[in-house]
């Protein structure tokens, strides 16, 4: 399995980029694919991976400029699947990008914080 996976922004799919080794995950674009299983469940299968075999701190970049429902559950079932390391001291980081004005997508990382044991740091642009 390829250390370093990378895939490119489409309109409909947001850019990907996985490097395993030194645990940074970055999603950015915006995510409204018509068929979401098929975009999001190859990810989840690196992250079983992962989670096998962790960095000793892992970062997420979310960078989003809309998300639909499905992808949203999608990022929970990533964030909640990212914080089954936590246990085994091991650190996990989300940075959640968001415009000033983009008061919804701020919401949107406050409410996956809520409900998630990990650390979110929001980083206006």
């Amino acid at each position: 399995m390829k250390d370093i996976i990378s895939i490119a922004v489409t309109d409909a799919t947001p850019a990907l980029e996985f490097d395993m080794k030194q645990g940074n995950l970055s999603l950015t674009g915006k995510s409204i694919p018509q068929d979401p299983t098929q975009f999001y469940e190859p990810l989840m299968k690196l992250l079983d991976s992962y989670v096998a075999n962790p960095a000793p701190e892992t970062t997420v970049n979310i960078n989003m400029e809309y998300f639909n429902t499905p992808s949203a559950k999608y990022l929970q079932d990533i964030f909640q699947k990212l914080e089954t390391i936590l246990p085994s001291n091991y650190t996990v980081k989300v940075n959640w990008y968001y415009e000033a004005d983009d008061t919804d997508m701020l919401q949107a990382g406050k409410d996956y914080q809520g409900i998630l044991q990990l650390t979110f740091n929001y980083v206006e642009i």
